[in-house]
C-alpha cells in the first residue's frame, strides 16, 4: 500500500488521466515491457555513463531500485534510511562535471554520487509524508528533488537510466500538492494538421475556387516583382513553391543564413536601415519617426536605383508596417518568429506596436475568414504562432503549414548513420548530449547503429548542407522551440523524424522564453482581453507553477502528431526503437502528407499573391 502511490514507471504515458487514476496502467506496462527493455539495455555495460547515471556501483542504491522496479513493499523506509546516511555524500559538483565532459571525466564517477537514486527517495519518501497529511514536509522533499535535477531540466538524464521516474512526476505531484490544480484536465492532441489553419478558410467560395483555376497560372503571367525583407530566409516560405513565376529581390538577410538557401540571391543596399533603428524601442513620438524615416530612405534608395516591388514579404511587424506606410505596395506579414519578442519591451512601444499591428489587420483581405477589401494579408507560420498571437491581440490568424519547398532535395539515404541535432538547448551544445548518444551505442549490438552530432557552439551548429543531411538514415531532434524550422525543412526532405515525447519537450521548449523573461518583465502581458490560451511565455524559473502551461503548449502545438514523426521518452529507448524501425515506411508517411498539403498550400499561396497584386 506504501508503494501504490510512491512510484510511477518510466513509460510513455497519456496524462488525459489524473496521475493516480493512471498509476495502475503505468505500473504494468512497466512490469511487463519496460523492465525487460532497460535490463536488456543495460546488461553488462561496465562501466559507463549510463551505469554511473543508474548508480550501478553503489550496493545500497542499487538495491533500492532494484526493490523499485519489482514493486516490493517497503519502499518509504528504504529510502527514508538512504536520505539520512548517504545524502550529505553527494558531490553535485563532480556529478555535474561528468556530465558535461563525459569522455573526460571517467576517473570521477564516484558510486556515492547517485543524484538519481537521491531524487527517487525524495520522490517516493514525499509521496508517503503526503499521504500520511504531511503536506508541507511532502513538498519540501519534492522542491529538493527539482534542485537536484536542475530547474531548466534541459537535458533530462534521469530520463535515460534504470530509475523508474520522470521528472514530470514530481512536477504533477508538486502542483497537485500545493492545490494549483485539483485535479489534471486533459489536453489533447490537434486531431488534424491542416495544411490551412482554421480549414474554414478553403470553404469560403474565394479559396474553393482557387484549387480548381490554377492561380500559379496567372501569376506566370504577370512576373510579379517580390521583394523578401527581413533577417532570415524563411521568410521566403509564402512564395518558395512559386519562385520560377515570380521575381524575387531580398533584402537585410544573414549571410550565414543565405547561404544554405539555393534560391537566396542577396542583394546589396544603398541605405540600409541601421541595426539599431530596426530593433530600437519606442520611448516617445522622435523614435518612432526616426524609425519610419530610416525605412523611407532605404526604400527611396532602392527605388532609384530601378527596384520595381508588386508585392513584399516581411516575417516582423516592425518592418512590414513601415514598408507598407512609406510604399503603398501590398503586403504580406508573415510572422515566423516569436511575437514581439524585440520590440514590445515597455508600455509605450508595446501600445505602438498594438496599434499598428491593428492599423495593418484593418486592411487585411482575410481578417474575416474569407476574402475581404484591403492590401495586407497577414497569415501565420505555425498554429502556435498564430495562438501567441491570439493570446496578445484577441485576432485570430490563419496558419499554412510550411512546405520548405528552398530545401530542394529529397531523402535518399546511402549510410546507415543517425543524425543528431542537440544545438541550442540548455547543456545540448556541451559534450553531453553527444556523450550521452555516443555511451548510448554500446547499448545495441555493434554496427547496428552510427550516430553522428555536429559540433556546435551558442546557436550555430557546425555541420551539414541540405543534400548531406538527405543521405543520413534518419534524424534526431531535440528541439529548441516548439515552431522549429529545422523541423518542417526536415520533415520536407521526407526525412525519418525522432522527437522527444511531449513531457520532455514541455520542458525543452521554454528555454529562450524564460531567458527572454528575465529581461523583459512585460514580454508576457496581454494586450488584448483573451481567456482562450495561457501565457506562451512560461518560465523555468517558475517549475512547479508553470509546468501545466509548458505542457499545454507542447501538447497542442508542437509536431509530434504529424504523419510519420516517432517520439521517444529517453535515449535508450530510442536506441532501441531504432534497431527495429523501417524508415522507408515513416518516409513514405510523410512522403504522402506532404504531397495532401501541396494541394491546399500552393493554391492558397498562388490566390492570395494574385489577390494582392492584382490591386
Amino acid at each position: 500500500s506504501q508503494l501504490r502511490y510512491a512510484l510511477v514507471p518510466n513509460a510513455h504515458v497519456d496524462f488525459a488521466d489524473p496521475p493516480r487514476s493512471a498509476l495502475r496502467t503505468w505500473r504494468s506496462w512497466f512490469m511487463l515491457k519496460g523492465l525487460l527493455v532497460f535490463l536488456l539495455l543495460f546488461n553488462s555495460l561496465g562501466k559507463n555513463l549510463f551505469s554511473y547515471l543508474s548508480c550501478d556501483g553503489h550496493e545500497a542504491w542499487r538495491s533500492f531500485r532494484g526493490d523499485l522496479q519489482s514493486l516490493r513493499a517497503g519502499a518509504f523506509a528504504t529510502a527514508d534510511a538512504l536520505l539520512v546516511e548517504y545524502f550529505t555524500s553527494v558531490d553535485i559538483g563532480n556529478f555535474v562535471a561528468v556530465l558535461t565532459e563525459p569522455q573526460l571525466t571517467r576517473h570521477l564517477q564516484r558510486p556515492q554520487d547517485c543524484v538519481y537514486g537521491v531524487v527517487t527517495a525524495l520522490y517516493v519518501r514525499g509521496q508517503e509524508l503526503r499521504r500520511q497529511g504531511h503536506v508541507e514536509a511532502a513538498i519540501a522533499d519534492w522542491q529538493m528533488a527539482l534542485q537536484f535535477l536542475g530547474k531548466e531540466l534541459g537535458l533530462d538524464f534521469l530520463e535515460s537510466t534504470e530509475w523508474p521516474l520522470r521528472s514530470a512526476q514530481i512536477l504533477f505531484a508538486l502542483a497537485e500538492a500545493k492545490a494549483i490544480v485539483q485535479s489534471w484536465p486533459e489536453i489533447p492532441m490537434r486531431e488534424r494538421w491542416n495544411a490551412v489553419d482554421p480549414f474554414s478558410i478553403l470553404v469560403d467560395p474565394f479559396w474553393s475556387n482557387c484549387v480548381q483555376v490554377n492561380p500559379a497560372q496567372k501569376l506566370k503571367e504577370r512576373k510579379p516583382n517580390v521583394v523578401l525583407y527581413g533577417y532570415h530566409p524563411v521568410l521566403v516560405e509564402p512564395v518558395s513553391a512559386l519562385s520560377e513565376v515570380l521575381q524575387l529581390h531580398w533584402f537585410g538577410v544573414s549571410d550565414r543564413d543565405c547561404a544554405f538557401f539555393k534560391m537566396c540571391n542577396k542583394k546589396s543596399t544603398e541605405k540600409p536601415v541601421p541595426a539599431r533603428l530596426r530593433f530600437k524601442i519606442y520611448e516617445s513620438d522622435v523614435d518612432l519617426n526616426e524609425v519610419e524615416d530610416a525605412y523611407r530612405i532605404f526604400w527611396e534608395a532602392e527605388m532609384r536605383l530601378g527596384l520595381r516591388a508588386d508585392l513584399i514579404i516581411c516575417m516582423e511587424l516592425r518592418d512590414a508596417f513601415f514598408l507598407w506606410k512609406i510604399t503603398e505596395v501590398a503586403m504580406i506579414y508573415y510572422p515566423a518568429i516569436i511575437f514581439m519578442q524585440d520590440e514590445a519591451m515597455n508600455d509605450y512601444s508595446a501600445d505602438v506596436l498594438i496599434q499598428q499591428f491593428e492599423e495593418l489587420r484593418s486592411q487585411d483581405v482575410l481578417r474575416f475568414g474569407g476574402l475581404q477589401t484591403g492590401t495586407v494579408a497577414m497569415v501565420a507560420q505555425s498554429p502556435y504562432l498564430a495562438a501567441s498571437l491570439e493570446y496578445h491581440t484577441g485576432q485570430k490568424l490563419p496558419s499554412v503549414r510550411p512546405l520548405a519547398r528552398y530545401v530542394e532535395v529529397k531523402y535518399q539515404p546511402n549510410s546507415s548513420s543517425i543524425l543528431v541535432l542537440c544545438a541550442r538547448t540548455r547543456l545540448m551544445m556541451s559534450h553531453s548530449c553527444r556523450g550521452l548518444f555516443r555511451e548510448g551505442q554500446r547499448m545495441v549490438p555493434r554496427g547496428t547503429l552510427q550516430v553522428r552530432l555536429p559540433p556546435g557552439d551558442q546557436d550555430v551548429v557546425h555541420g551539414f548542407t541540405f543534400e548531406e543531411v538527405s543521405h543520413f538514415r534518419a534524424t534526431v531532434l531535440i528541439p529548441w522551440n516548439i515552431a522549429v524550422t529545422t523541423f518542417y525543412e526536415l520533415y520536407a526532405m521526407n526525412m525519418p523524424l525522432f522527437v522527444p515525447d511531449a513531457l520532455w519537450l514541455a520542458r525543452l521548449w521554454p528555454k529562450q522564453m524564460t531567458s527572454y523573461g528575465r529581461s523583459h518583465p512585460n514580454l508576457h502581458q496581454r494586450f488584448r482581453p483573451n481567456n482562450e490560451h495561457p501565457t506562451p511565455y512560461p518560465s523555468l524559473d517558475s517549475l512547479e507553477d508553470d509546468f501545466q502551461t509548458m505542457l499545454y503548449w507542447a501538447r497542442r502545438y508542437a509536431f509530434l502528431e504529424m504523419p510519420g514523426v516517432q517520439s521517444f521518452t529517453s535515449i535508450p529507448q530510442l536506441l532501441l526503437k531504432m534497431t527495429d524501425v523501417d524508415f522507408q515506411s515513416i518516409s513514405e508517411k510523410m512522403t504522402e502528407e506532404t504531397h495532401k498539403a501541396s494541394q491546399e498550400v500552393i493554391p492558397f499561396w498562388a490566390a492570395l499573391i494574385n489577390e494582392l497584386v492584382a490591386k
